[in-house]
């Protein structure tokens, strides 16, 4: 009878698995090894490169296939502070309270001194601002450059890094959450049950998780919204949606919905301690270096035994897992048949690795099932990524729109992609909301490259948004691409587009830039609908440009214009 039961135990424990987890089998698909435990979490450069420090001293580069790209002795130990700017530069911290920037080639750009080592990441602005903290409670405002514009004491010592939204949220060991603006002003503070280990970020709200077991939502004023208990410290916060929010608490995995009640919770052998998204999968990670998959009703999917994990993990935009192990060696791992370069970045602002929680979408056009939490819209993605701040995914998002756009079936009067390239097209537009906390990039290429695609693609509405925009613009390198554009542009009301040229004209009728001017006269002969006849008020403004510019050329081309136009 003994046999018999252990015999059943003996097959129930080897068959179990197999049907928890049936569908596919994860693969280590290479391990690299340094010369020491992996200290910080791995960052992902935009051309797929891997970047992690190692306790022996050095910042690795690794290609994907695990070979080595460069690597920098950094001289001295690091924290666990490695970020990655929007132009590239990396960013490490040091134990002695060094502050380094390393550019993409592993070349050392500046290194500062600090009251104290950083402590998380540090907060990037789009102007490439930098807001840090740490272990001495001081809170820097820190230029790309390297310059320190302002410190503030700091009531208590931090537990987490700052997190950029509107303002900066900073976790302190106090128990508490303090909201700074952008100048290094508090602004409010709030009281948790116990020290935050998580910290996450909606349009709306504010979610943080303590180490006593409690997740509490908070809104933009400090004022708490609610807040439940869980099964033990909250060690990770995604927000998959304004409706779901996905945490880890204990050995627990919960789903929730955005006033905080359970959908579905899972719980594993040991502490769950990061989360990701990836491929409409759940990837979580436990303290024993595990990693499972879901599906996003909760169901398992996969599993496999990786190192012990020294911090916390990487999703990266090929569809691989990266890991750093206390066993001096760093894991890439994969899933086949669901790993597939079919795949949209889209970030999600998380606790202390900035825009390292990331997930990935499908662009699946077929699917239709609005009830997923991830609506396969390629309207809805192709905004997200819009919102990028980085010069290099933005431009490759224009390549993808312009092939689109110029397929034969094209409609301009029913696309999407028009709104899009306006909305890459007008940060100029809100450029003044800097100062009340609108986070906006200033790429000039990318406005200029956007208003040329909508020159040869758009239709009326697009006349009237780009000569609204001509208005705003401050680069003479885009305004050119404005002028250009409307040129190009077929209107039935050809007044549009000239009183527009006029009223800038007269804005800026005294800047001396003979290229503005000759754009001026070269975009009349060129407007789709010019005929030989101009308006008065355009035909004020060629006279005005040929009696008082002192260029010869300019002049000259004044008088040709005049010279097409009908008497």
């Amino acid at each position: 009878m003994f046999l018999i039961k252990t015999l059943c135990i003996c097959t129930i424990s080897l068959l179990l698995p197999m049907w928890i987890f049936p569908t596919e089998t994860p693969e280590i698909l290479w391990r690299y090894t340094t010369g020491g435990r992996i200290i910080t979490p791995p960052v992902e450069g935009s051309d797929g490169t891997i970047y992690f420090c190692s306790e022996d001293r050095y910042l690795y580069a690794l290609n994907t296939d695990g070979t080595i790209l460069w690597r920098n002795n950094l001289e001295d130990r690091i924290t666990e502070t490695l970020s990655l700017g929007y132009d590239g530069t990396l960013y490490a911290g040091s134990k002695r309270g060094y502050f380094i920037a390393v550019n993409p080639m592993g070349e050392k750009i500046w290194k500062i001194k600090l009251k104290g080592a950083i402590v998380g990441n540090p907060a990037i602005a789009p102007d490439g601002s930098l807001f840090i903290v740490t272990n001495e409670g001081w809170f820097y405002s820190i230029s790309h450059t390297g310059f320190v514009r302002w410190e503030v004491k700091l009531p208590a010592i931090p537990v987490l890094g700052p997190v950029l939204g509107s303002d900066i949220y900073l976790a302190l060991d106090n128990e508490r959450v303090y909201s700074y603006n952008i100048n290094g002003r508090r602004q409010w503070v709030f009281l948790l049950s116990g020290n935050a280990q998580s910290l996450a970020l909606s349009k709306e709200k504010i979610y943080a998780g303590t180490d006593n077991s409690t997740l509490v939502s908070i809104d933009f004023t400090g004022s708490r919204i609610w807040n439940i208990s869980l099964s033990g410290s909250v060690n990770s916060v995604l927000l998959l949606a304004e409706n779901r929010i996905l945490c880890t608490s204990g050995n627990y995995i919960y789903m929730m919905d955005s006033d905080g009640i359970n959908i579905w919770s899972k719980i594993e052998r040991y502490p769950q301690i990061d989360l990701a998204v990836i491929s409409n999968l759940i990837v979580s990670l436990d303290s024993k270096g595990s990693i499972y998959w879901w599906d996003l009703e909760g169901l398992p999917v996969s599993k496999l035994d990786g190192g012990v994990p020294v911090r916390r993990f990487l999703c990266a935009s090929e569809g691989s897992i990266y890991l750093g192990s206390k066993d001096w060696l760093f894991y890439k791992y994969g899933l086949p048949d669901i790993i597939n370069n079919n795949y949209i970045e889209y970030l999600w602002p998380s606790y202390r690795r900035g825009t390292e929680n990331r997930g990935y979408l499908l662009t699946n056009e077929t699917n239709q099932n609005k009830n997923k939490i991830f609506i396969s819209s390629d309207y809805v993605y192709l905004t997200e990524i819009s919102k990028i701040l980085d010069e290099k995914i933005l431009i490759g998002l224009l390549d993808e729109i312009q092939i689109r756009l110029y397929k034969r079936d094209y409609d301009a009067g029913k696309s999407y992609l028009l709104d899009i390239l306006e909305l890459l097209a007008s940060d100029c537009i809100t450029r003044p909301l800097y100062e009340e906390g609108r986070l906006i990039n200033n790429f000039p290429v990318v406005r200029s490259r956007a208003i040329d695609i909508l020159g040869i693609t758009g239709n009326y509405k697009t006349i009237e948004f780009i000569v609204d925009m001509l208005n705003y613009e401050w680069d003479s390198y885009v305004v050119d691409s404005i002028i250009r554009s409307l040129g190009n542009l077929r209107s039935d009301k050809e007044e549009i587009i000239t009183k527009g040229i006029t009223t800038y004209y007269n804005n800026n009728e005294n800047n001396g830039n003979e290229r503005f001017l000759r754009q001026i006269l070269l975009i009349v002969p060129k407007i789709k609908s010019y005929n030989g006849t101009v308006s008065r008020d355009i035909l004020a403004v060629i006279t005005d440009i040929l009696l008082t510019t002192s260029s010869r050329s300019t002049k000259e081309l004044a008088l040709d214009t005049i010279n097409s136009i009908k008497k």
